[in-house]
């Protein structure tokens, strides 16, 4: 399981009320300032996330990486600092995130090729030798 280059997303997260008081359900998402794979990231991290929660049902996943929160970037911040300004939303906001581009397994068939290039739509090249 290798990450290549993420992939940029952005949607719309809507909140409802979670009582009568008008309050919003608090957003659980567990977020770290690391990857999925322990390194340090420049973005948080989605670590956990309920189904239930107003970021799943927009579609965010775990090992995405949150990027901007209403069109305002969060380079570096704190894990802390980004829970806090997903709390401070109203009703709906708009996030960016980045998600991590996997390649599980790729079997490639060549045969008079030595070498095969492969350009994904995201710009990445990829080079495959093939021995006979």
């Amino acid at each position: 399981n290798h990450s290549l280059a993420p992939t940029w997303f952005t949607v719309a997260v809507k909140r409802s009320p979670a009582g009568p008081d008008g309050a919003f359900k608090p957003i659980e998402v567990v977020l770290s300032n690391k990857t999925e794979y322990g390194v340090a990231s420049e973005y948080c991290t989605v670590v956990e996330l309920p189904h239930d929660d107003p970021l799943f049902n927009a579609g965010i996943l775990t090992g995405d990486q949150i990027a901007a929160i209403d069109g305002r970037s969060v380079l570096r911040w704190p894990r802390d600092a980004v829970l806090e300004a997903l709390q401070d939303r109203g009703d709906s906001f708009q996030l960016s995130f980045l998600r991590p581009l996997d390649v599980k397994t790729l079997e490639i068939e060549a045969t008079t090729l030595d070498v095969l290039c492969i350009a994904s739509t995201f710009g990445l090249l990829l080079l495959y030798t093939t021995t006979q």
